[in-house]
């Protein structure tokens, strides 16, 4: 930064400039709307002597003429805000919900009623799907993915993490990779017109409006207004969703959410995590349709063996032995999938933590009228929107979309590190019965 060096002068002053002892200042302005200067204060420049003559009261006047110049520069740039810049690009990947294979939960391999989900077939598609989702780049030649840090593994098809405080800007570079347009909408912040990323009939013609075409770049710019920061009862930070919007369901359906985090005014750290706590974890609790992807019929043609006979309505009211069931077995009904980051049957990468340290859930769920959840943590809970301490914590997350959770895992617990998802995240569900019949958020996370 560059330092504007200058004298203060008290507005009564006539003497001159003698003996005068001269520092470096780099917050003139904030130290002469106090009013006074001490002589105690290091980097303000101080004056001492006497003057009587005309010459003197004509450097005083340069002086002042010359303040009225360098303090409006200086209170341009105190009041400049942070601007949090990313690199953002919608990306068509092959993404699988059980990279492992293996039902980790249970231990075992996909039986039963789980093979309705897992197994390709003439007219099944099996686990892995063609998706589009956010990922981070280094620059804004898109060339290079950001590495993605080891604890944030866990955010599986999630985009990256925005991050800001109260009163900062998010400045989003965002670039179309995939083959249909696609957008970046964000829940909580101000924007205008032209970075909303959401098309709907409000006589807005610009080119964004239905989403970004193929191959495209568009800047998005979020204000962090104070109103999307934590209230009274929060802790430091809150968490929002962003998704495209070009076309809401589909889009969603096919993969492209991510979340924004909101610190307090002050809260944050270099990193931008919160300094009150150790460890964050992100879950995002949601049915996914691939019946409303974008990409079913590539799906269809690329991983069932039969795609001319595959049909797309296909919904058996009975279960893998010919019993009744309300869900059914059928293709289109395979093609729900009950998921945590993008992963079923404990899929999900291991999120750990240790003994003692403070750890904050965000928990957020988008999609249709199906995604009613109700996560349990089995752990001491600091708090959840300004109740006080419990041994656990349910967390009731309906489609109004998302919760903030602290919680202090102090014991007792079998060791110093702690499988966060096979012994203190359970999913309990309003159709916890039916998912569990169904392979799907079964008593773990992922």
């Amino acid at each position: 930064m560059p330092h504007i060096r200058g004298i203060f002068f008290p507005l009564t002053t006539t003497r001159s400039i003698r003996n005068s002892v001269v520092a470096r200042s780099t917050g003139m302005y904030d130290a002469i709307t106090k009013g006074h200067i001490q002589n105690r204060q290091p980097n303000i420049l101080r004056i001492s002597g006497h003057s009587r003559s005309p010459m003197h009261r004509s450097v005083l006047f340069g002086t002042l003429v010359l303040f009225s110049f360098a303090l409006p520069i200086n209170a341009q740039e105190k009041s400049a805000p942070t601007v949090h810049t990313y690199y953002v690009a919608a990306d068509e990947v092959e993404w699988n919900y059980t990279p492992l294979g293996v039902d980790k939960m249970m231990g075992m391999e996909f039986t039963g009623y789980a093979k309705v989900f897992t197994e390709r077939g003439p007219h099944r598609i099996g686990t892995t799907y063609r998706k589009a989702i956010y990922r981070e780049y280094t620059d804004e030649t898109f060339t290079k993915l950001k590495p993605r840090p080891p604890e944030w593994e866990h955010l599986g098809m999630l985009g990256p993490v925005l991050r800001a405080e109260v009163g900062d800007t998010i400045r989003v570079i965002f670039k179309n990779n995939a083959t249909h347009p696609f957008s970046m909408h964000p829940h909580g912040v101000f924007y205008a017109k032209d970075s909303e990323g959401s098309g709907y009939d409000d006589g807005y013609s610009g080119a964004d409006k239905m989403g970004v075409p193929p191959g495209k770049t568009h800047i998005y710019t979020w204000q962090v207004p104070e109103r999307a920061g934590p209230g009274p009862n929060d802790p430091s930070s809150v968490v929002w969703l962003y998704h495209s919007h070009a076309d809401e369901p589909k889009d969603v359906e096919s993969g492209l959410v991510g979340v924004i985090l909101i610190s307090r005014k002050g809260a944050a750290g270099p990193a931008g995590r919160p300094t009150d706590v150790d460890r964050e974890f992100v879950t995002l609790f949601m049915i996914v349709d691939e019946n409303t992807s974008w990409y079913l019929q590539h799906n269809i043609d690329t991983y069932t063996s039969d795609p001319k006979h595959v049909e797309k309505l296909e919904n058996s009211p009975s279960d893998h032995l010919g019993n009744y069931n309300l869900f059914g077995s059928g293709f289109a009904f395979a093609n729900f999938r009950a998921t945590i980051n993008g992963f079923q049957y404990a899929n999900l990468p291991m999120m750990t933590m240790k003994k003692g340290e403070r750890v904050r859930w965000y928990v957020v769920t988008l999609g249709e009228g199906l995604n009613l959840h109700t996560p349990f943590h089995r752990a001491r809970a600091n708090g959840n929107r300004g109740h006080g301490p419990r041994r656990s914590r349910h967390l009731d997350v309906p489609l109004p979309l998302r919760r903030t959770h602290a919680s202090r895992h102090d014991g007792p617990l079998p060791s110093r590190t702690v499988a966060a998802v096979l012994a203190t995240f359970h999913t309990l569900s309003c159709r916890q019965k039916n998912l569990r019949k169904l392979g799907g958020e079964r008593g773990g996370v992922g």
